[in-house]
């Protein structure tokens, strides 16, 4: 499998135009997911397990980040993640970022970390809003006034013992 690509996309406008499109990237069934940092939380794993529709209500629930990010993995994997979408990125923190990169590694998933932060990309790979866009399956921003057809089932979270 080829290596994780992280690519930081400056989201210089932050409109709601903008944020509408890039959560209309959702598709599971193809292997895109946008993933919502929670604010002042270090749950990052959390986080993208419920982009991969995994209710929190369940009794599996991970408690903690370390099994949290174990799960993570697993359903990445499972459910065939080629585009990870985190939407919010100037609330992550270094290592937040490095764990998402473990948990996507080995699987040739692209990583897109949208911020408003030009100062948080120094030095990082970097792509534009449209060549984004373009590697998730859209060919440009919808009107965000159109609305799509999207289903997200909820799925128990808990990782089966044997």
């Amino acid at each position: 499998m080829p290596e994780v690509g992280v690519r930081w996309v400056v989201d210089q406008d932050d409109s709601l135009k903008t944020r509408v499109a890039i959560n209309e990237l959702y598709d599971l069934a193809s292997g895109v997911i946008v993933v919502h940092p929670r604010p002042t939380t270090r749950r990052l794993a959390h986080d993208v397990l419920v982009a991969l529709t995994k209710d929190f209500r369940s009794p599996g629930w991970p408690g903690g980040p370390p099994r949290a990010w174990k799960l993570a993995r697993l359903w990445l994997a499972a459910e065939h993640i080629r585009h990870v979408v985190v939407y919010g990125a100037h609330r992550l923190r270094d290592d937040d970022v490095e764990q998402l990169v473990t948990a996507c590694s080995g699987r040739g998933a692209a990583i897109w970390l949208l911020t408003c932060s030009e100062e948080q990309t120094r030095g990082a790979a970097r792509a534009s809003l449209p060549d984004m866009f373009a590697a998730c399956g859209s060919d440009q921003l919808s009107d965000a006034g159109e609305k799509k057809a999207t289903s997200r089932p909820t799925v128990a979270c808990a990782e089966q013992t044997s």
